[in-house]
């Protein structure tokens, strides 16, 4: 259900310019990670592995033009370990707490960071022109309640995709 709701997420929000066939989805961490009250830290080796991945996955696929980082956490790592940069205050704000020997919970030492980065549009750095597009993970879209205050960050991505 998950996959299919990513599909679709991506579908509207670039206006159907991107189709689901050409969509190409993995994870940042793809090991079991212990459970956590909160949302689980992901290790700092399995980040670096999983970049390490996506970039092995965009040199062998060279049609893909977009990539679109669900989650806080997983963009904090992509910009933690130099995947894109958007120097505007996100990866010293979002990096985590310590949480007094709790290594297993992320909590980052702000609150709404993701709205610094939310639906803008960042080039991969050491990339062949790939663009980023950090989007809200799929369980948060389509967009009500209080997770309508993304709701700029979203026709920001709408707009972008209508001038292509």
């Amino acid at each position: 259900m998950l996959a299919k709701k990513t599909f679709e997420q991506i579908v509207e929000i670039t206006g159907g310019k991107i189709r689901a066939n050409e969509i190409y989805v993995t994870n940042l961490c793809n090991k079991k990670l212990p459970h956590s009250d909160g949302v689980v830290r992901i290790p700092k080796e399995a980040a670096v592995d999983g970049v390490a991945r996506i970039r092995e996955i965009l040199k062998a696929n060279p049609t893909i033009q977009y990539v679109f980082p669900m989650s806080l956490q997983v963009n904090y790592w992509l910009q933690e370990l130099g995947f894109y940069t958007s120097n505007d205050g996100f990866l010293e704000n979002t990096r985590p707490k310590e949480n007094n020997g709790n290594d297993r919970k992320f909590k980052p030492r702000k609150g709404r960071t993701f709205l610094l980065i939310c639906g803008k549009q960042y080039k991969i750095s050491n990339g062949e022109g790939q663009i980023v597009i950090p989007i809200l993970h799929t369980k948060q879209y389509p967009l009500k309640g209080y997770m309508m205050v993304y709701d700029s960050c979203y026709k920001r991505i709408q707009e972008f995709f209508h001038a292509q």
